[in-house]
């Protein structure tokens, strides 16, 4: 479906690359309530962005190296970046002690953008080596993130940081929204419908799938 939405333009696109879950984002104050949401300054985008929207959150647009000098200048007290290995050496920390657990990206996708002329006119071998490197890159970057995250954020508690989940009634707004806003994207054109259809479709399976494992093996430890 990615394919078929960027065809028009002339582009292929693949998956090349991965940072793995990404974190609900480093907070100047405890979020305690949905209350507690609103009226924060946050750096995000996307639909997450319109989640918190209407939660009462304020969304900007802060470029990735000035996320730091946004906390220390006033014009945001939280901020979505993307996880504890790339966030660390940002040091926003001593600005926003808070650092909440995911819930809105159970990852980062990067992409290959290729020509379309140009790759249709490979032959089949190089259009399946472009396709297969890419691909393996995202499965390394994936592997490579899972530990340096687990690394960084071990150091970053080390360091002060707090690090929490939201508590449960904020958990259920944001999926309350999340849901309203999808099922509103859903009507919007034939493409939207299909897309989250089949993301609605393959959430459903993998939360099967993940509470006779992962959840359990959270729980045994």
């Amino acid at each position: 479906m990615f394919e078929a939405i960027l065809e028009p333009l002339g582009v292929v696109p693949m998956i090349c690359g991965n940072t793995n879950v990404q974190m609900g984002g480093w907070y100047a104050h405890e979020i305690k309530s949905v209350n507690d949401l609103r009226n924060i300054r946050i750096r995000m985008a996307g639909l997450p962005a319109r989640v918190l929207g209407r939660l009462g959150a304020k969304s900007l647009e802060v470029g990735f190296g000035q996320i730091t000098a946004a906390f220390q200048n006033g014009t945001i007290n939280a901020a979505d970046i993307i996880g504890p290995w790339v966030d660390q050496p940002l040091g926003v920390g001593k600005y926003a002690p808070f650092y909440y657990g995911p819930w809105h990206e159970p990852d980062v996708s990067m992409h290959l953008f290729v020509n379309k002329q140009r790759f249709d006119a490979l032959p089949p071998d190089l259009q399946q080596i472009v396709r297969q490197a890419s691909a393996a890159v995202s499965m390394r970057s994936i592997a490579k993130a899972q530990y340096r995250n687990a690394v960084a954020l071990m150091e970053l508690e080390r360091a002060g940081t707090v690090v929490r989940a939201f508590p449960p009634a904020v958990t259920k707004a944001l999926q309350r929204v999340t849901a309203e806003l999808l099922e509103e994207d859903s009507r919007r054109d034939e493409m939207s419908t299909r897309v989250i259809a089949s993301f609605k479709a393959y959430l459903a399976a993998v939360k099967s799938y993940a509470r006779v494992t992962d959840a359990v093996a959270v729980l045994q430890r």
